[in-house]
C-alpha cells in the first residue's frame, strides 16, 4: 500500500476524535468492512491517482482523491462521523509519517441511500471525498 493510505489510516486509527465518533472501538477498514463487523464504521479507499512526470520521468509529487464512507444504524450518527474526519482531514498539512501533505480539501460530500440493515432497522451510509497534494519523503 502507498506510503499516504499507510500514514492516513495510522494517524486515523489512532485519534481520540475518530475512535470517539465511532462509539469507542476503532472500526476503520480499508476497501471493504469485514463480514459480521458491527456498526458504526469506516471504509477507506482510494479513487485515484495522479502522477507527475517531466522529461527525466516520475517526479515525487503526487495528488490522490480517497473515499470515507461513513456507515452507522442513525443518519444523524452517520454525519456525526463524516464531519469529524472532514474536520480532521480537510485542510490537513504537514508531515504524517513518511508523506509530507501539502494541501488537502473536500471535493464532494453527500447521502447516500440508507440500505436494509439487520431486523428491522436501516443502515445510512455518507460519502466523503478529499484530495491531497503531496510527496513522500525519502528513508536513508
Amino acid at each position: 500500500m502507498p506510503s499516504l493510505e499507510q500514514d492516513l489510516y495510522a494517524f486515523l486509527s489512532q485519534n481520540t476524535d475518530v475512535i470517539s465518533a465511532l462509539g469507542g472501538v476503532n472500526s476503520l477498514y480499508k476497501m471493504m468492512i469485514p463480514k459480521g463487523k458491527p456498526y458504526p464504521a469506516v471504509v477507506m479507499q482510494t479513487i485515484y491517482t495522479w502522477n507527475t512526470y517531466a522529461a527525466e520521468g516520475l517526479l515525487n509529487g503526487f495528488k490522490k482523491r480517497i473515499q470515507f464512507d461513513s456507515y452507522a444504524t442513525t443518519a444523524s450518527q452517520t454525519i456525526t462521523i463524516s464531519d469529524t474526519f472532514k474536520n480532521l482531514l480537510a485542510s490537513l498539512k504537514g508531515s504524517l509519517g513518511n508523506t509530507c501533505i501539502m494541501a488537502s480539501f473536500v471535493t464532494r460530500e453527500m447521502d447516500m441511500g440508507y440500505e436494509p440493515g439487520s431486523g428491522d432497522g436501516y443502515i445510512f451510509r455518507r460519502l466523503l471525498w478529499l484530495e491531497f497534494v503531496y510527496f513522500e519523503l525519502q528513508t536513508p
